[in-house]
């Protein structure tokens, strides 16, 4: 327990700063924290990228802090990164490990994520408690350890936030054409898929964009936008479609375009089909469908923004917070 306040002494443990959220996973751990914050004493012990040069390898420098910059506590959260990298779990008395997704297809070396995986599957009977993000990921992590002692908390989105928006500035203003369907397609990596709606989308009727992140050349429109121009471009798309490679969490974009009046297409991967079954919207199951399914969605569009809206804004940071404090309080009383 700390020692002036009697609450317990909570390490939180993962790979990257939080000075900016670049993905869903660091906007689901800067909400943890924000939830923890006034229930323990909470230390972020985050790597830190300013280390000697020979600790530039991403592993080496998780290595170097895990063996020698962390002290013990009541608590641990962290995520599988770092149980890969050498974390010393016996330096605390309660553990709660997060995950997101587990599919190496996601990673720059996926053979070295494999690793990762295989090593998170053997710690998992040293964890308290573990946190999926969707019921999909916690029926794949109870084949390896007792369902009891996993917990499903989803992400949370600033609902209140993104509804109080009004007056949003017109597709001119945006620089999104007037004469065409406009279709958000998430991010411009190449596991996300988006290529399928630049390739199955006919452009002579089809405008995509996409926001963000980006791990490719691009020849479409593509916008590095700030949150507040990114939640107007998500409210002036006719249609929000996502197609990725791999299995997602849970697709913080998809929910967020839900949010901004849909609708949503999407493939079954992952936490994203558990999302788009759950807001009723549209599966699509090849992406030779695609035009099928975004026409339908067209047809469709009142019914799907009104049934994605109810699901979507469910999701509150307070809901999160509340489940997010159950959860520690119930593994630190134990």
């Amino acid at each position: 327990m700390g020692v002036e306040s009697g609450r317990p002494t909570c390490v939180v443990r993962f790979p990257d700063p939080l000075a900016n959220i670049p993905t869903g996973a660091q906007a689901y751990e800067r909400m943890m924290f924000d939830a923890l914050e006034p229930v323990v004493d909470l230390r972020r012990a985050l790597t830190n990228p300013r280390r000697p040069r020979l600790l530039r390898c991403k592993k080496l420098r998780y290595l170097w802090q895990n063996l020698f910059d962390l002290s013990g506590g009541d608590l641990l959260i962290t995520d599988p990164t770092h149980l890969f990298c050498g974390l010393p779990l016996r330096k605390f008395r309660k553990r709660i490990l997060v995950t997101y997704h587990i599919d190496p297809r996601d990673t720059p070396v996926p053979a070295v994520q494999e690793q990762v995986d295989a090593c998170m599957f053997r710690k998992l009977k040293e964890f308290d408690r573990v946190i999926a993000i969707a019921d999909f990921w916690k029926d794949l992590l109870a084949a390896h350890m007792p369902a009891e002692r996993i917990r499903v908390i989803p992400c949370a989105y600033d609902v209140a936030g993104i509804l109080s928006r009004t007056d949003p500035p017109s597709r001119r203003e945006l620089g999104l054409p007037e004469d065409k369907i406009v279709v958000y397609a998430g991010q411009a990596c190449v596991g996300k898929g988006f290529r399928h709606a630049l390739e199955r989308l006919p452009r002579d009727r089809f405008h995509v964009f996409t926001t963000g992140r980006r791990d490719c050349e691009v020849d479409h429109d593509h916008r590095a936008a700030g949150d507040g121009d990114y939640f107007d471009l998500l409210r002036a798309a006719d249609v929000a479609v996502f197609m990725p490679r791999f299995n997602e969490g849970w697709t913080r974009a998809a929910h967020e375009a839900l949010l901004c009046g849909g609708p949503v297409v999407g493939s079954d991967r992952g936490g994203l089909g558990e999302l788009i079954r759950g807001a009723g919207q549209l599966l699509c199951d090849s992406p030779e469908d695609l035009l099928q399914r975004v026409e339908e969605a067209l047809e469709r569009r009142d019914e799907l923004r009104e049934r994605g809206l109810d699901f979507a804004k469910a999701f509150t940071p307070e809901r999160f917070a509340k489940q997010w404090r159950e959860v520690v309080r119930e593994v630190c009383e134990a």
